[in-house]
């Protein structure tokens, strides 16, 4: 698969760095949601597309370090690596380019510290050693050589604080000492060495790895956490760091620790970070500290994902917080999104059903606030405004079930709720009024199955029943009468799992096993029963709850969980519609002597072919080398030398979930004595015609060309005759 880099950096990460350098948002490093460290390095010059300068610095990897820019370079200081702290320092002009300034400055080795740059010297402050929290001060004007400004200024050892520069002064910030103490202080310096505090008990909570700019003339204090483990997403700015103003105690981004905030495009900026579920990597911007706005839509799970009006639409799902969502977004390449709308009527739900259904997006049931099931269906004929259908179907308010459209209809089958797993079977032709079409269906009562269709049945496949995980599939002509096409298919049992109906094929993917595990696997089947492994490791990260869709002859997967976060990923395959075609021709049956190749389905031979019998077959190649044969051992009469066409009546398609396998395309051909003539393809069959109507003319005129050839010996011989007797006569 090819991924379809959608808003972000390619894994959720924490205690990274982020700087801006040459116009530029720079993100590097740090802890991805598996808990390993990095050490690449990634750009963008609007926050929104991401390019991966280096997947490998030079630089080991490594988290709770310091990125700065300082004389036009890239710095990178010390930190935290799989082989303990470090002290190296390293710069680079470009990102990709690293040159290791020194592998061991005169400071301890140290993680959770601070780096600025002020006065036109590098300054590293504070952080964890080996020997403990520290409050050291050292400075460098070419980061190589370090002078200690201070081994023990006016303010205790302590990591995880902030440091920035504001109206020409050093600004020091919270932080926690070794006793797990943390603090909410603000102390000053005009030299680094000399140290005011400003005051001892900030407005804000006491707090460690939280961050810090200077923004619009103001300090600014973002998020954090205390020694606990709870974290904060509130929003705090100073104009003298002794006065403090809360600007939002609740941001739109989830509570967190870890992240980063820089100022880029005059706007603040806050990427990734660790959140209550887990390692996120999504990417906030505001212009006043207290509206925010993701860049694209927020890493989630359990949300829905339809093709509406040749878009892509994710609407709603659980953000990496648990906290359900109601925005809705649309995008037309899968790369660049669009929020449609934060409020568009229905309560924020997970776990809910969306489909298309009579040139409408229709939303059905989940999971809501406060641990409420829902029941309530939804439309919009555009996606931003939203018509109540109705708030109380007559099915149970449920979480976990599948919805399709089929036979002209809505149906919803399963879930769960509060008080039970469903099997029961729901049908509406309007969404309005529903009708229950079974109230135990055949297959055992569950939740997080999938369903679709394909062959004009419905398909059910998987899922957690009261017994545990399952791996049976089944399907139904109507909905109502189920037949068990196998009781253990050859994936794994699981729930969670996505699957979609692709090159006339069913797909299933990914999900989460009975031991829980998530997966990346990736089966199809032609008939249900039968299923291939087209990989057992597919190259995105293993994960449930994410959806799946087909859309521009492609198979798309998006976001999202596993157990180290949640993802906002876009994943696809290559296009499987792009075609090119190989021309065989023989005078043996099932012969492929001579061959061509055509980015057409339509080819003209070159040169004359020779009188007689000749075999034609063609082939379709995709961009996958899958190889569908569409004309095979045409046989074709050539009575003179001709240039055959050789043409394809149909190409191969990508089968949705409701078209009808496409016919077997037919060869035709057309023949021309002058390669600059016209002539129009004719199909197999007038080419058969056209041989029996030459074997016919061959016969009639056999006579006559047999007396042709008799006058011709005899006018031979009589010249011959009267030559040799003038000879003699001579």
């Amino acid at each position: 698969m090819g991924k379809k880099a959608q808003f972000s950096l390619d894994k959720g990460r924490y205690d990274h760095a982020a700087v801006v350098f040459n116009n530029k948002l720079w993100v590097m490093g740090g802890y991805d949601g598996s808990y390993n460290l990095l050490n690449d390095v990634w750009s963008s010059a609007d926050g929104v597309t991401w390019n991966e300068a280096t997947p490998s610095a030079a630089w080991s990897a490594r988290s709770s370090y310091t990125a700065t820019v300082f004389n036009n370079k890239l710095w990178v200081i010390g930190g935290s690596t799989n082989d303990g702290y470090v002290n190296d320092v390293w710069s680079s002009t470009d990102g990709v380019n690293w040159t290791e300034e020194t592998a061991n400055a005169a400071w301890s080795a140290r993680s959770s510290y601070t780096s600025v740059v002020f006065n036109n010297k590098l300054w590293v402050m504070g952080g964890s050693t080996n020997e403990g929290a520290t409050n050291d001060v050292w400075s460098s004007t070419n980061g190589v050589n370090w002078t200690q400004e201070t081994a023990n200024p006016a303010w205790s050892a302590r990591y995880g604080h902030t440091t920035v520069v504001f109206n020409n002064k050093l600004w020091l910030m919270g932080g926690s000492d070794d006793t797990s103490n943390s603090y909410n202080d603000v102390w000053s310096s005009t030299d680094g060495l000399n140290w005011h505090q400003e005051t001892a008990n900030a407005g804000w909570l006491a707090r460690l790895y939280h961050q810090s700019v200077v923004f619009n003339n103001k300090l600014w204090l973002i998020g954090g956490s205390d020694n606990n483990s709870n974290s904060y997403n509130d929003v705090w700015s100073s104009t003298d760091g002794v006065n403090w103003t809360e600007e939002t105690a609740n941001a739109a981004w989830s509570a967190r620790n870890g992240q980063t905030s820089i100022v880029f495009n005059n706007k603040l900026w806050l990427v990734g970070g660790l959140t209550g579920l887990g390692v996120v990597n999504d990417v906030w911007s505001s212009a006043d500290g207290i509206s925010w706005a993701l860049t694209e839509w927020s890493a989630r799970y359990g949300h829905t994902t339809v093709v509406f009006n040749n878009k892509f639409w994710i609407i709603g799902g659980s953000n990496s917080d648990a906290t359900v969502s109601n925005d809705v977004w649309s995008s037309t390449d899968g790369i660049n999104w669009h929020e449609e709308t934060t409020n568009p009527g229905w309560a924020a739900r997970a776990y809910h059903q969306s489909v298309v259904f009579n040139n409408k997006l229709w939303i059905m049931g989940g999971y809501g606030e406060a641990n409420v099931f829902l029941n309530d269906v939804w439309s919009s004929t555009d996606g931003i405004n939203w018509h109540e259908e109705i708030a109380n179907p007559g099915w149970a308010a449920r979480a976990g079930h599948t919805s399709v459209v089929f036979n002209n209809k809505l149906w919803v089958m399963g879930g769960y709720n509060d008080a039970e797993i469903l099997n029961d079977i729901w049908s509406s032709t309007d969404g309005i009024n529903w009708i229950e079409e079974a109230t135990n269906a055949h297959w055992s009562a569950r939740n997080g199955s999938t369903t679709t269709v394909y062959n004009n049945k419905l398909w059910l496949m998987g899922g957690m029943t009261n017994d545990g995980y399952v791996n049976d599939v089944w399907s139904s002509t109507d909905g109502i009468n189920w037949n068990q096409e196998t009781a253990n298919a050859d994936w794994a049992a699981r729930n969670n799992h996505a699957s979609a109906v692709f090159n006339s094929k069913l797909w299933l993917m990914g999900g989460v096993d009975a031991n829980y595990s998530t997966l990346n696997d990736v089966w199809s089947s032609t008939d249900g029963v039968n299923w291939n492994q087209e990989t057992a490791n597919a190259g995105w990260t293993a994960r449930a709850s994410h959806t799946s869709l087909v859309f521009d002859n492609k198979l798309w997967i998006m976001g999202g969980y596993e157990s180290g976060g949640v993802f906002n990923d876009v994943w696809s395959t290559p296009d499987s519609s792009t075609y090119h075609y190989k021309i065989c021709w023989d005078t043996v049956q099932g012969g492929c002597r001579n061959t061509a190749t055509s980015s057409s389905p339509s080819y003209t031979l070159g040169w004359p072919l020779t009188p007689g019998v000749w075999y034609f077959s063609i082939t379709a190649i995709n961009n996958q080398n899958e190889e569908s044969v569409l004309g095979d051992s045409t046989r074709l009469v050539v009575p003179t030398n001709t240039l055959p066409t050789v043409a394809v009546t149909k190409t191969p398609a990508v089968i949705s979930e409701n078209e009808a396998e496409p016919e077997t395309p037919s060869m035709t051909h057309s023949t021309s004595t002058d390669t600059d003539s016209t002539t129009s393809p004719v199909t197999t069959n007038q080419v058969n015609d056209e041989k029996n109507s030459t074997d016919k003319q061959t016969k009639s005129t056999l006579p006559f060309v047999i007396g042709i050839i008799v006058i011709i010996l005899a006018t031979g011989w009589l010249i011959y005759y009267f030559v040799q007797k003038s000879r003699k006569i001579l």
